[in-house]
């Protein structure tokens, strides 16, 4: 069957691996290049209502001329291969939650950071480039990021094998915009044509989200607080126990170490339980 999609857009990619996750099913794509910054994901996640399926939340995009593209073909590519995955994927939060939060999150870059972790999570590309290749430059106190980085990134996983047939020039430098794109738009990176690290925070809101949503995949709350999913932010493992400290003195939760023993005190016992408490839904 032919694709519908334009030729640089037509990638067949193979697995990306994640710490402590099966690599089947799972693989590098080159959605980044297309669009749907974080901003049209938070938009169109706002629009979204809750129980409208795929099909049907695409015509409406695409009817209302949300996006502000030119082609329905283009809009539905859009919402169904980029959009869709970053909310109501198996491997992400549900996208019900996250629009519950995002009502009430009013402020810009907190929302974002939200979005984004939606994005990595859906992403694989994005997820290994942050995680693998962002934190390590970081922590070796690299101030400037630019896309050659991200370039040089997609040239490792191609001469790995990982991705296959290689991409084209033209898909590996839109891709690796997109990359440097969603980590300033997550708040990781900042400026415009020169980018550099941000300084490292996690609003309270996006923490708490993401320590729940990370208590329902791990078993204790040593590996919690090891999670990969904490470098998306740039975390060390250091910073997220004082991350969990400074949310046990605001009573969020309960947090105790000691000789090397970890114990959380969750108030709610699931990331949908606290996401209602949090946003004051009766639900």
């Amino acid at each position: 069957m032919k694709s519908s999609l334009s030729p640089e857009y037509n990638c067949t990619v193979m697995e990306g691996r994640r710490v402590g996750v099966s690599a089947s099913g799972r693989r590098y794509t080159c959605n980044l290049m297309k669009g749907v910054a974080l901003a049209e994901s938070r938009q169109l996640l706002l629009e979204w209502q809750p129980g409208e399926d795929r099909a049907s939340f695409s015509a409406r995009v695409a009817g209302a001329n949300l996006l502000g593209k030119a082609s329905r073909r283009r809009v539905r590519d859009l919402v169904q291969s980029v959009f869709w995955p970053r909310f109501f994927a198996g491997n992400v939060p549900p996208g019900e939650l996250a629009r519950m939060m995002l009502k009430v999150i009013f402020d810009t870059a907190t929302a974002f950071r939200l979005v984004y972790y939606h994005a990595a999570l859906a992403d694989r590309l994005l997820y290994d480039f942050v995680t693998q290749w962002l934190l390590a430059l970081y922590q070796k106190s690299r101030h400037q990021v630019v896309v050659d980085d991200g370039v040089a990134f997609i040239e490792k996983q191609i001469q790995s094998g990982l991705i296959k047939p290689p991409w084209s020039e033209n898909v590996k430098l839109k891709t690796a915009q997109g990359l440097l794109a969603a980590c300033r738009d997550g708040g990781i990176l900042r400026g415009t044509v020169k980018k550099e690290f941000a300084p490292v925070q996690l609003p309270r809101p996006v923490f708490l989200y993401v320590a729940y949503y990370l208590k329902g995949l791990v078993a204790s709350a040593a590996r919690l607080v090891a999670h990969p999913d904490w470098g998306l932010f740039l975390l060390t493992p250091r910073q997220v126990e004082e991350l969990f400290l400074e949310a046990h003195q605001a009573g969020d939760l309960g947090f105790y170490c000691a000789g090397g023993i970890m114990r959380v005190e969750w108030p709610y016992p699931d990331l949908a339980r606290f996401v209602r408490g949090f946003t004051g839904t009766n639900a």
